[in-house]
């Protein structure tokens, strides 16, 4: 039986996981309950891993936005069949 993941498995789970090298299956990650406090030698690469998430969580949202103001006008495109319409994609 393997033991419980320590400290240093974790950061690099997260680590791995904030620069995209997942698979969708990481999704439903849990933190072990028994993993104790974190080791003082520990503090500045959880601190590096927190800055990589927080950089690829705004990386995310600026993408979402990208995203959500395509489909607006996507949505704004008349609907009519009857009607020609031509949609200008360069700009």
């Amino acid at each position: 039986m393997r033991d419980a993941p320590g400290w240093a498995e974790v950061l690099d789970l997260l680590e791995a996981d904030a620069r995209d090298e997942l698979s969708a299956e990481a999704a439903d990650w849990h933190p072990p309950a028994d993993l104790g406090p974190l080791p003082p030698e520990l503090i500045d690469r959880a601190r590096a891993v927190l800055a990589l998430q927080r950089a690829r969580a705004a990386d995310l949202a600026g993408r979402r936005s990208s995203v959500a103001a395509e489909l607006a006008a996507v949505r704004a495109v008349p609907t009519d069949e009857r009607a020609s319409v031509y949609l200008d994609t360069s700009g």
